[in-house]
């Protein structure tokens, strides 16, 4: 999971680990936290995110269900 920050979208879709995957499930940052999903801030390296859910399964399967956009990445090295 990535946050677009600071680059965009077609950006961050040409760099390692992105450019393995042929397309990119993409998520308003609204959509997402209806999730029960938590962008956290890391204090060591404030630019960069992490999420946190309290319960994993629950919260991949509400993930799942939360409306997003599929995208070809067209910078797909696989």
């Amino acid at each position: 999971m990535f946050a677009v920050r600071d680059l965009t979208l077609d950006e961050l879709a040409q760099l390692p680990p992105l450019v393995r995957f042929e397309q990119l499930a993409t998520i308003t940052v609204g959509r997402f936290a209806c999730s029960d999903w938590r962008l956290c801030r890391r204090a060591a390296t404030p630019a960069t995110t992490t999420s946190r859910s309290n319960d994993l399964n629950d919260g991949v399967s509400k993930l799942e269900n939360c409306d997003h956009e599929l995208v070809i990445n067209p910078y797909c090295e696989g």
